[in-house]
């Protein structure tokens, strides 16, 4: 039977004290036990310890994003009428599928 998820939580956070100042050889040992510990895919687990006790949308390292600092080209009107030309169209996008 595996853990639970308030288990795999208390394990990733005890995990992260000891991965943070691992060398790299002992992050592989460490990262390898907590995928069989956990069962969590390896690079989700990766992901858990490096971002551990971040909040969500804090990028790692750098600065929050900044306001929009061009104005809009186009004002509501004009985008209320490209949304109706692109429902006629058939909401064609520029990606090929």
């Amino acid at each position: 039977m595996g853990l639970t998820m308030k288990e795999r939580r208390a394990v990733t956070a005890v995990m992260v004290a000891r991965y943070r100042p691992a060398s790299k050889k002992q992050k592989g040992q460490l990262l390898d036990e907590l995928v069989a510990l956990t069962g969590h895919n390896r690079w989700y687990a990766v992901g858990l310890l490096r971002g551990h006790g971040r909040p969500p949308g804090v990028r790692r390292g750098r600065a929050p994003r900044s306001p929009r600092r061009r104005p809009r080209r186009y004002d509501a009107a004009v985008l209320a009428a490209l949304r109706q030309v692109w429902v006629i169209v058939d909401r064609i996008c520029g990606s090929v599928h």
